[in-house]
């Protein structure tokens, strides 16, 4: 069974598949599908960030005591 990964583990494993698609001593400039796989790694990358961010958007007023949730 696959462990999951935090975001932040996430966001290390496509920087090290962009480095690798990257590197010019592999050859893989030649794949035609490279450039549409760095692509998804960087939408893995944005999404992984996003969720990594705190929600709170500094203009939301906190509860009331006493209130119902």
């Amino acid at each position: 069974m696959t462990p999951r990964l935090t975001a932040q583990q996430r966001i290390e494993q496509s920087d090290a598949a962009i480095a690798f698609l990257s590197n010019p001593a592999f050859d893989l400039h030649l794949l035609p599908l490279r450039k549409q796989l760095i692509a998804d790694h960087e939408r893995r990358i944005a999404s992984d960030k996003k969720r990594l961010e705190p929600e709170d958007d500094g203009i939301s007023i906190p509860k009331m005591k006493g209130t119902p949730a």
